[in-house]
């Protein structure tokens, strides 16, 4: 069953528009049959794509980031240069559709080793780092596996179950240096969020300030004076 935005979306497409560079992050096409679609460049970020059906389709650029593709088929659409990091794929088929080599090959060892690790014909310690890094865990459950031996530092671990999970201590140092650096880079968002929601503040006080100076008797000196003030507090938040 599929959301409002996908309802709206199903309905676009057939009426034929063009949706190039939508935002779409999200949205849920469980069981979709889509057809003809225009999605050139659009954001599709963690969109939830099981049992969906793609055909005839442009997604050429599109973001799938953090999509969950399980028993998607692709038929007839172009699938060049897409963003497909932290990708969930199981049983996908991709027949008839354009592809670059980069996304042929990401897809493909994608679905090839979520499905050996879920089935259990490989152990995760036989995995290359490389390899470790085409898979998000976070839609596995890794309770009681064992770790020994590899390397879980190039790995996001969000929502991770790891319950009764042996890590070999080798590797703790490296998961601990992989937290911090989120966490440093997590404070520097916010951190330039708020520079930026100052800024925007100071900008807006001297546009109210130079109208009301406009409608008011205000000495021209003033009114500089004033402006001048909140150049040197942009300049200092920058």
């Amino acid at each position: 069953r599929t959301d409002a935005k996908a309802r709206w979306l199903m309905q676009a497409i057939a009426d034929g528009k063009d949706l190039s560079g939508m935002d779409l992050s999200g949205i849920n096409l469980k069981n979709a049959v889509i057809n003809g679609a225009k999605l050139k460049g659009a954001n599709l970020s963690g969109a939830l794509l099981y049992n969906t059906t793609i055909e005839n389709s442009d997604l050429s650029d599109c973001d799938l980031s953090g999509a969950h593709m399980e028993k998607t088929s692709f038929y007839n659409s172009d699938l060049q240069d897409l963003k497909l990091d932290l990708v969930f794929a199981k049983e996908l088929n991709a027949e008839d559709c354009l592809l670059d080599e980069e996304t042929r090959k990401k897809l493909t060892a994608l679905n090839w080793l979520t499905e050996k690790i879920m089935n259990g014909e490989i152990h995760l310690k036989d995995l290359s780092w490389s390899d470790l890094l085409c898979v998000d865990f976070s839609k596995l459950d890794l309770k009681d596996i064992d770790l020994t031996d590899v390397d879980l530092s190039c790995l996001d671990l969000t929502k991770l179950n790891l319950k009764g999970t042996y890590i070999d201590p080798k590797q703790l140092r490296s998961l601990e240096g992989l937290l911090r650096y989120h966490h440093i880079i997590r404070n520097k968002e916010i951190q330039q969020q708020a520079t930026a929601r100052m800024k925007q503040l100071l900008v807006e006080k001297k546009r109210n300030f130079e109208r009301q100076a406009t409608a008011a008797t205000v000495s021209p000196t003033k009114v500089a004076g004033t402006i001048n003030t909140f150049a040197g507090l942009e300049r200092r938040r920058d």
